[in-house]
């Protein structure tokens, strides 16, 4: 900006006119002889974009300026401006999405080993926090060659002892720091590699070339100021010799891409800036402005002075707003909705529910699609959980050689089988020992989909002739999935790289892709307050989140270098977004605002005078008629006619008898299975359908128990990666030596015994076996006084009072196995695996001597009677089935039969 530039800011509150104000900006350079060419309009979406140009062809011609080209006027986002910007410098950028840079982070994690969770937390969970932190950073313009470690520690320490993060030491997140670095590092390798830009790329480079090639417009027109990052007040400053801007920083809540409060604040300071404010609002009723404004004012102090000229235009007072504060939220949303859609029918009106998260909104949407009730949906929702997991474990059974995968793909709609043959296979499986061919062999047999072999060409055809068909009968939110999925697809075999279906599923369960769901002319808004940023509807139906989380040690780290490396802190502006998101929820609506709040910090929605306390409705909706996919048409549309002419034939409730047969049939129980039966869906899939339980963690804890035992007669021989376990197992044997002079005297003891010789006291039990085994015994020399150990392979000692409950029933059987009395008994847990949520390098023991609490017998025998009771009355299992209602197409389908 030059000598002779200007700034000029509008303040806009919401529903004030913002983008007719900046169109009316438009006509007037216009009017006064500016050309076209010479002015450019930024904003955010293109959607957005393609707005303000309809808007300002229509002040163009409300204002009758003839002579106006409004398409040469340049109307863009920053993106898009960047990117022209680039090619008309010969500079074409191939842009990656987000999915290339979660591929990256997850090759990166894994081939560092950076975390000691499960595979699939990592995917669900820190995965795409780690996108996020790296995306948020580079909207800085930060990248990993200008982070200085060293630098970045000092704020790291502070900003850990300030924040309270769970879950990890200082040490961990130390290290953390470190590895981040490497990931953002090997992700920005890989992408220049293959010739690739992200989209904070093009704004990077934009700025990194500008100097030697400026293009400067007299007039830039900036929409939306309080959502812009460093980055592209960066551009907009260099465009421009004149900045017209609009926004409100009240409404800033893009702050996780980088939007600053500050960058608002920083223009507004600029000398000579000319700020007005827009306080009119030509939307709502009187009664949501003064609630919107009270609220504000009452808990946030940013930009709260613009709300004094805040003001309704229309003469309309307005309802109070409802406020109903409930334990479950969705169901009185549902039962809202209900009341409201006759009112809605024949009319324009539309109903907005807005929630916080794609989480909430999958789950109203999904009580919605179960209902039938129509709905459009402002957001790419990402896909439906239920979706994924079915699509990916049946792709998963096709192209897999190993037994689980192909009995787990066959309880998913896809399978091409019948639920009983399912059943009967998995049943079989078990029972027989199949191994891979024969299973293949009997799938086939009942009309299965064949095994395939692993390449782009049959999994295409899969998707083509089976998934997608059978999708369409399962609901939009399945099809919508499925064609995702499939672009998931498309897209991995396009990375480069040697192609395996590990990493193929890898790259398909942290893949983001989604469709608008629903029916876009329905009067039913699904949203998310983010979504819903400038739309307006007559009524809103708003569910804030629950209480603040501590801040992750991702979140520590991220903030650390932006402190680190550029000297900002950023964190209170992101801590009060929060407020700024219900301010924004509050100021859709236009005739009706309605809050469903569960119990924290509901009293806070709570504004005397303005807000009317609703009671949740006497009859929630609660659980509701599904509406389920056609099992008959499924089979059909996967090439088993048989199947499905006999399923269609077959009236006979087949889930109830195999239930029934199997508790008939229950001679034999273990410490697992009772402690399971508090569950009973997954009693249901573990023990009566046997589905396949197979993970790494079992397989590690195998092999460590195998360790243990030989152990015991000889020295085993111990791989170099099983090493610190052999280890700690001998420094555990050594500790129980030095504090109770006790050597080990037994090793592997199975332990079956009648349980009505265990627990006389438990009625009905005979007949009944219990079967155990203790990992380890160990017994002073006199031989009066003994130690039961059993080792654990979890990351931390957080599950001991569950562990010693499972050991004070081992007490009791070895005791009276023995004749020892029990109170000549301790038990013991020997930790071997113990590390932090972060790979430190550091892998601990513990030896655990604390003795079970006496009620820990208790609670075993009350679950011991509930099995016995699923055993003599199988009924009382299937109501128990049915009353925990579970979030599972598996449940579904096994409960209709019910």
């Amino acid at each position: 900006m030059g000598e002779n530039s200007s700034v000029e800011i509008i303040v806009a509150n919401p529903g004030t006119g913002k983008t007719t104000t900046l169109a009316k900006k438009v006509a007037s350079l216009l009017k006064e002889g500016v050309n076209e060419n010479d002015i450019l309009c930024i904003t955010f979406t293109e959607k957005a974009a393609d707005h303000m140009l309809r808007n300002i062809e229509k002040e163009v011609r409300k204002q009758g300026i003839v002579r106006a080209d409004i398409f040469g006027i340049r109307v863009s986002t920053f993106h898009s401006y960047a990117m022209q910007y680039l090619k008309e410098r010969d500079i074409s950028p191939r842009i990656v999405g987000n999915n290339y840079l979660r591929y990256s982070i997850y090759r990166s994690v894994m081939e560092r080993n950076v975390f000691n969770y499960q595979a699939e937390y990592i995917i669900d969970q820190l995965i795409p926090k780690i996108e996020n932190a790296i995306r948020y950073l580079k909207s800085f313009g930060i990248l990993p060659d200008q982070i200085a470690r060293n630098k970045c520690i000092p704020d790291l320490e502070d900003m850990y002892s300030q924040e309270g993060v769970s879950n990890a030491t200082l040490e961990e997140v130390t290290a953390f720091l470190s590895y981040f670095i490497d990931i953002f590092r090997d992700y920005e390798t890989r992408k220049n590699r293959d010739g690739r830009m992200d989209f904070n790329d093009l704004l990077i480079k934009f700025l990194q070339i500008y100097h030697e090639k400026p293009a400067r417009f007299r007039y830039v027109l900036v929409d939306e100021l309080q959502d812009v990052n460093d980055l592209e007040a960066e551009i907009a400053r260099l465009s421009g010799d004149n900045i017209f801007l609009v926004g409100d920083r009240k409404q800033a809540i893009f702050g996780f891409q980088g939007g600053s409060v500050s960058n608002f604040q920083m223009f507004m300071d600029q000398k000579g800036a000319i700020v007005s404010k827009l306080g009119m609002n030509y939307r709502s009723t009187s009664r949501i402005i003064e609630y919107s404004r009270e609220y504000y004012e009452a808990v946030s102090s940013q930009g709260a002075e613009e709300l004094q000229e805040f003001r309704a235009y229309y003469q309309e007072e307005g309802e109070d707003i409802d406020l109903c504060i409930t334990k479950d939220p969705y169901s009185v949303v549902l039962s809202r909705i209900e009341e409201q859609l006759p009112s809605l029918q024949n009319t324009d009106k539309k109903l907005a529910v807005l929630v916080r998260t794609n989480g909430q909104l999958e789950e109203m949407g999904q009580l919605l699609t179960e209902r039938g009730i129509q709905f459009s949906s402002t957001i790419s929702g990402g896909l439906v959980s239920n979706a994924r997991r079915d699509i990916l474990t049946m792709i998963r059974g096709i192209f897999s050689s190993q037994p689980e995968d192909m009995v787990n793909s066959l309880f998913t709609p896809f399978s091409g089988v019948s639920m009983r043959d399912a059943f009967n296979i998995s049943q079989a499986r078990r029972r027989d020992r199949l191994d891979a061919e024969a299973l293949k062999k009997m799938i086939g047999e009942k009309g299965g989909i064949p095994a395939r072999e692993f390449d782009a060409g049959n999994l295409m055809e899969l998707f083509d002739s089976v998934v997608i068909p059978v999708s369409i009968t399962m609901g939009r939110g399945y099809f919508d999935s499925a064609v995702a999925i499939k672009q998931g697809i498309i897209e991995y075999f396009e990375i480069g790289g040697e192609k395996t279906l590990d990493e193929m599923m890898d790259f398909l369960s942290f893949c983001d892709y989604g469709s608008d769901s629903g029916d876009s002319e329905s009067n039913i808004v699904l949203s998310t307050v983010h979504k819903a940023k400038g739309l307006e509807f007559d009524q809103v139906l708003y569910i804030p989140s629950g209480e603040r989380k501590k801040r992750s040690f991702i979140d520590v780290v991220m903030h650390s270098i932006l402190k680190g490396t550029l000297g900002k802190d950023s964190r209170e502006d992101l801590n009060q977004e929060d407020v700024r998101v219900d301010f924004v929820a509050f100021t859709r609506a236009k005739k009706k605002l309605s809050i469903v709040k569960k119990p924290t910090n509901g009293n806070s929605f709570y504004i005397q005078g303005k807000t009317t306390l609703i009671d949740p409705p006497e009859t929630i909706s609660g659980k509701q008629q599904r509406k389920l996919y056609d099992e008959a048409y499924a089979l059909f549309l996967s090439g088993n006619l048989e199947a499905s002419k006999s399923l269609l034939e077959d009236k006979r409730k087949w889930v109830r008898e195999t239930i029934s047969s199997y508790f008939q049939g229950l001679k034999s129980i273990s410490f697992s299975m009772v402690n399971t039966s508090t569950k009973p869906f997954e009693f249901l899939k573990r023990y009566v359908l046997a589905v396949p339980l197979s993970t790494k963690a079992l397989s590690k804890g195998t092999r460590i128990h195998k360790i243990a035992e030989d152990l015991f007669t000889m020295e085993p021989e111990v791989s170099e990666e099983d090493r610190v376990y052999f280890e700690n197992i001998k420094n555990i044997h050594r500790e129980i030596e030095d504090k109770f002079s006790m050597m080990q005297t037994g090793a592997e003891k199975n332990m079956v015994m009648d349980l009505d010789k265990a627990f006389p006291e438990i009625k009905e039990a005979d007949g009944i076996t219990f079967n155990g085994k203790i990992d380890a015994v160990f017994s002073d020399a006199s031989g009066d006084n003994h130690l039961i150990l059993d080792y654990k392979t979890d990351r931390t000692s957080d599950y001991g009072s569950d562990h010693r409950q499972q050991l004070s029933v081992y007490r009791r059987i070895y005791s009276v196995g023995t004749g020892i009395p029990e109170n000549r008994i301790m038990v013991a847990l020997g930790y071997v695996s113990l590390r932090g949520s972060i790979n430190t390098g550091k892998i601990g023991y513990l030896l655990d001597c604390n003795q079970p609490r006496p009620s820990a017998l208790d609670t075993f025998k009350k679950h011991l009677g509930e099995l016995i009771h699923y055993r003599n009355d199988p009924e009382y299992f299937i109501e128990a089935l049915m009353a925990k209602e579970e979030d599972d197409t598996l449940y579904r389908y096994i409960t209709r039969y019910l």
